[in-house]
């Protein structure tokens, strides 16, 4: 067991809390290096990007100014100027319009005629073929009793 009325304990304890004031002012000290440390070598960086700029900036040649005589418009009166004639006349191109197509209301009616295949019929058979139009077909007037099949009516020629 320790006594703290020993003469060692009480050393040991001064020692310890000395050991750890000294720990802290180092903390301390490296601390407040090392910020001064980031602070110098950031400002040099910086100086030195600063002068590479500046050292490769080209001088812009300067620009005189040049005097321009204006005349004198007491010596000689000029007349005033004529304005522009703004009234033009537009003429538009002819417009040439097509005659309307003609419209062709002859309907012819092609005839169906069925032609057998020789394969399937062993005989050929000669059928009657229906008589062809020629002209176009009269109008027919539909029956009076077709109620309900309305039909158009016939166009006129």
């Amino acid at each position: 067991m320790t006594n703290p009325n020993d003469p060692r304990y009480t050393s040991e304890a001064e020692a310890q809390r000395d050991l750890d004031r000294r720990l802290k002012e180092r903390d301390s000290e490296n601390t407040s290096r090392g910020l001064l440390i980031g602070v110098l070598a950031t400002a040099v960086v910086g100086l030195g990007i600063l002068a590479w700029f500046l050292s490769t900036q080209r001088d812009s040649p300067t620009v005189a100014p040049v005097p321009v005589p204006v005349p004198d418009t007491q010596a000689s009166p000029s007349p005033s100027p004529v304005p522009p004639d703004v009234n033009v006349n537009i003429t538009e191109p002819p417009v040439e319009t097509a005659p309307p197509p003609e419209i062709n209301t002859e309907v012819t009616v092609p005839s169906p005629s069925i032609q057998p295949s020789p394969e399937s019929q062993p005989a050929p058979v000669e059928e009657n073929p229906a008589p062809e139009a020629t002209s176009s077909p009269q109008p027919t007037d539909p029956p009076a009793d077709a109620g309900s099949e309305e039909q158009p009516p016939a166009q006129p020629e």
